[in-house]
């Protein structure tokens, strides 16, 4: 089912979720918020994806061990470069402790700066049936990758460039894997299953070795997002009904405890900048999660008048690097990203409009790096939709 199908079968329950809401925030906005609502439907399990997750946050953002001592120039340079070839929809762009990694589905393209790309290895068609974008990620053998078999969970290992299929312990309910995080501290996989009445429960799975798996039921809501900290993890989850969200903490996959729970609107997956999670709240600002139940804005995003009326922040990613944050046109149907912004320190912000920029407004995927961050851009494409030929890959970095 296409991004598109999911968001205008979500459009009304994003409806009715967004009325239990502050109406007058919600109103202005509430066109673009029912298109980025999805369905995601798999193996009989319906979650609706309405991005609804708690806020946490601290001034403490920019003083913890990962802070970079000289942050760089809130300016960067802007360099097109060249994608790999035959690569002609991007599932995915991240970067891991390797580099960076595209991946369009049936084939994982590497690189070490953005610009140099080479194949990896070819993937099983199977990868990231119920979601696309953590779907992947490295471990000290090869790779492993969730998606489904038969309408089963299963995890698949690549081994001397082979893949073995090792279906998870899910029992009788239908269930649906979405998320993967890996580190020292073994695999750690992200689901959900039905428990009956329309509602759902978190399960985590754990390996050591992405072959053998023991299964942890947590709370009763779907992943949101799912990262390493360190050699421990952080799990965000979102409640079936919208109504709440919650925090977890592992220091080893396998044992895990609630940082904070809150019931506020976000409208993007939350990202690790420089070990605190930053999401984007009510498509109007960018946020810090931090465990205590506390929140805080650490940028208001667009002016919400003049030419920048109808602008919704629809991303944001984050690295060492720093963060970038895209907005997309709410007023019109294929809804561009218009501009994106990059902050070095979550305190300086420059802009960038993609006329300008790219000579057109698009799709946008993006990954930040330690030093760089480099972006997929489809001109005329959909905000959310993945890239698709004749898209264009850049590359920005710090102006000296």
């Amino acid at each position: 089912m296409s991004i598109e199908t999911r968001l205008r079968n979500g459009a009304d329950e994003a409806r009715r979720v967004a009325a239990e809401f502050d109406r007058r925030s919600i109103e202005a906005r509430s066109a673009s918020f029912a298109r980025r609502a999805a369905f995601v439907a798999a193996a009989g399990v319906v979650v609706v994806a309405i991005a609804v997750a708690g806020i946490w946050a601290s001034a403490a953002i920019l003083t913890n061990d990962e802070e970079v001592a000289d942050p760089p120039s809130p300016d960067l340079e802007w360099q097109q470069v060249e994608a790999p070839p035959e690569v002609d929809v991007i599932q995915d762009i991240w970067v891991d402790s390797e580099g960076f990694n595209i991946w369009s589905g049936n084939e994982l393209w590497t690189s070490q700066d953005g610009h140099q790309w080479s194949l990896e290895i070819d993937t099983p068609s199977q990868l990231g049936g119920y979601a696309t974008r953590g779907s992947l990620v490295r471990i000290d053998t090869g790779w492993i990758g969730v998606g489904d078999q038969d309408s089963v969970p299963t995890v698949y290992r690549s081994v001397d460039d082979e893949w073995i299929s090792n279906p998870l312990p899910v029992g009788e309910a239908r269930t649906a894997v979405w998320r993967l995080a890996s580190n020292e501290s073994g695999v750690v996989a992200a689901g959900a299953r039905t428990t009956g009445g329309g509602d759902s429960e978190l399960l985590v799975w754990h390996s050591a070795d992405g072959a053998t798996w023991q299964t942890v039921e947590l709370g009763e809501g779907y992943p949101l997002s799912l990262d390493t900290r360190g050699s421990g993890f952080v799990l965000v989850e979102a409640s079936f009904s919208g109504e709440a969200t919650t925090v977890w903490e592992s220091d080893n996959g396998l044992e895990w405890t609630v940082a904070a729970e809150s019931a506020e609107l976000v409208t993007s997956d939350p990202a690790l900048f420089r070990g605190t999670l930053v999401a984007i709240s009510l498509q109007t600002e960018v946020v810090a999660i931090r465990p205590g139940g506390e929140s805080e804005s650490i940028w208001t995003g667009p002016d919400s008048t003049g030419p920048d009326l109808n602008l919704s922040l629809g991303e944001v990613d984050a690295g060492a690097f720093g963060l970038l944050a895209s907005a997309f046109d709410s007023s019109t149907e294929d809804v561009p990203v218009v501009a994106m912004w990059y902050s070095p320190d979550a305190e300086r912000w420059t802009r960038y409009d993609l006329l300008d920029l790219f000579g057109e407004q698009g799709t946008v995927f993006a990954a930040v790096g330690g030093d760089r961050v480099v972006v997929a851009f489809e001109p005329g494409g959909s905000a959310g939709m993945s890239p698709e030929a004749p898209y264009q890959l850049w590359v920005g970095t710090a102006h000296p």
